[in-house]
Parts: structure tokens; sequence; C-alpha cells
């Protein structure tokens, strides 16, 4: 796919949250980190769940995750990351 389809694909989802018809992820869905929010001078400017397109073709399939994990499944394994954004994984028992 093109880069012209891809950015007209992540304006539609970005319309579509906007409008409220996808929902924003809390946790990132592959390792279920809480990313903290970032802030600038007491302003959140946003937290650090990104959004990974599954499929270019339909904007609502998708996925949230943190940037660690967005670069993983890019296949970018070393990314230079501050983790202090990161909230450690939930405890499950």
């Amino acid at each position: 796919m093109d880069k012209r389809a891809k950015k007209n694909m992540r304006a539609r989802t970005k319309r579509l949250i906007a409008i409220g018809k996808i929902k924003k992820g809390i946790t990132c869905e592959d390792c279920g980190r809480i990313p903290k929010p970032y802030s600038k001078k007491g302003k959140v400017l946003r937290s650090y769940l990104e959004i990974h397109h599954l499929d270019y073709d339909d904007p609502t399939h998708i996925v949230w995750v943190c940037t660690l994990c967005h670069h993983a499944r890019h296949g970018n394994s070393v990314y230079n990351w501050d983790v202090k954004y990161l909230d450690p994984p939930p405890v499950v028992d």
C-alpha cells in the first residue's frame, strides 16, 4: 500500500476516534502496561499508547499498543525508550 493510502486510513481512524466510534485504549494490548501521561508545563500532551493498524483497508482493525510494543511489531526490537512513562504490567493471580 502506498504512503498516501496509509495517510488517508490514519486520518479516517482519527476521525472515528474523534466522533466516538472507536474507543481509545487504556492498556497496551500486547504487554498490558498502562502508559503514564506525558506532560509539559502541567498540560497533558499525550499518553504513550499508539495505534497499530492490522489492516489498512479497514480503519477499525487496530490495536492499542505502547511505544515499545509498537516498535517491536515493526521489527525494531531495540529501541531507546525511557520506561519511566510506563507502569508495570498488572499482576494476575
